[in-house]
């Protein structure tokens, strides 16, 4: 067999696994085989790296002549998403033909092709680390993110829905409009929970769908969490987009605060969180103090707050709550109106 012939899957490309897909009408057969190196996770992914002194580890063997044709489209794979969710909420999900390496809800996301991934090795780095390393690409000029534009436009999509609100935590709009110049594109750029809504509206309008039913829903649910916030006293209080620097509260979460009844003087409304320091979240006193940094599920999060447990303890906040900022605060999507339900439980 020809080596070019063969392809050793160890992840999403196995039969049964979510990225099959790509593989399941393509003429060949699957064998059963292995390859000496090392697996792991790398970015939240299966990851493998090839060691011929390394141990054995199984893998899924596949054998087709029509590989060649695919190789470009497959090193993709072994390797920012609110627009993505807004789309399912919609009804949309049926038209969704590809996402980034960050969409991840709802669950049948996963099974479309990603079109995206992190250039930069974060996997297992701590907060500060992350932070020293995002900020010396961006020093370089380098992108944080690689796009798969040849896969993109395979696929022949009638949209393309980016954004603009930050390069950090997505692909920005500018990286592929040169690259996708002939298809039609939306620029997102929400930086208050009014702008997230119009965003919805006009992504809804484009895609060709009536926003009216869930935009409807989305704000009575809002007006409801906001009157159940307003029956409780106000409190004082902190929210924290990251711990390693601490970033106070920006864009559209001061909007949330405010409807879930928390006075937080570090916020800062329609603008990006910026870096601050402890002795600032020390100084305001919070009675409440929120933890929810970007990026991160509630068990990462709580990894770590451990680690600068030192530092919280100095605020002295009669309550600490640490929060999913991935799923809910940190995407300007429907599931904002789940994250000021979640603030206002926490209250």
């Amino acid at each position: 067999m020809e080596t070019e012939h063969l392809l050793a899957a160890y992840g999403t490309l196995r039969p049964g696994e979510v990225n099959h897909r790509l593989l399941a009408d393509v003429p060949g057969e699957w064998l059963d085989g292995w390859v000496r190196g090392q697996r792991g996770e790398e970015d939240g992914y299966p990851a493998f790296w090839y060691d011929p002194e390394g141990p054995r580890q199984e893998v899924k063997v596949f054998h087709s002549a029509e590989l060649p044709k695919l190789w470009s489209h497959l090193d993709w794979f072994e390797g920012p998403s609110w627009p993505r969710e807004a789309l399912f909420a919609l009804g949309l999900g049926d038209q969704v033909v590809a996402v980034t390496h960050e969409c991840d809800f709802p669950p049948e996301a996963a099974q479309r092709p990603i079109v995206t991934r992190s250039s930069l090795a974060l996997a297992g780095r701590d907060s500060a680390a992350i932070e020293s390393a995002v900020a010396l690409a961006a020093a370089e000029g380098r992108s944080l993110y690689e796009v798969d534009t040849d896969a993109i436009r395979a696929l022949d999509p009638d949209l393309v829905v980016t954004q603009d609100v930050c390069r950090v935590c997505a692909v920005p709009a500018s990286q592929v409009e040169e690259e996708l110049e002939g298809v039609r594109i939306i620029r997102q750029h929400p930086h208050s929970l009014e702008d997230v809504l119009a965003d919805i509206e006009e992504l809804a309008e484009a895609a060709g769908a009536d926003p009216a039913p869930l935009l409807e829903a989305l704000r009575e649910r809002l007006a409801r969490a906001a009157a159940e916030a307003r029956r409780r006293p106000r409190v004082r209080g902190v929210f924290l987009e990251w711990l390693d620097p601490p970033y106070r509260a920006g864009h559209w979460t001061p909007d949330l605060l405010d409807l879930a009844g928390i006075d937080d003087p570090l916020a800062r409304p329609g603008v990006p969180s910026v870096a601050g320091s402890w002795d600032e979240v020390a100084a305001a006193r919070p009675e409440l103090l929120v933890l929810a940094p970007c990026g991160f599920d509630r068990a990462r999060a709580q990894q770590e707050a451990d680690r600068v447990q030192a530092q919280i303890e100095r605020v002295g906040a009669e309550r600490v709550v640490v929060l999913d900022g991935s799923a809910y605060f940190n995407r300007p999507g429907p599931r904002l109106v789940d994250s000021l339900e979640v603030l206002v439980a926490s209250r």
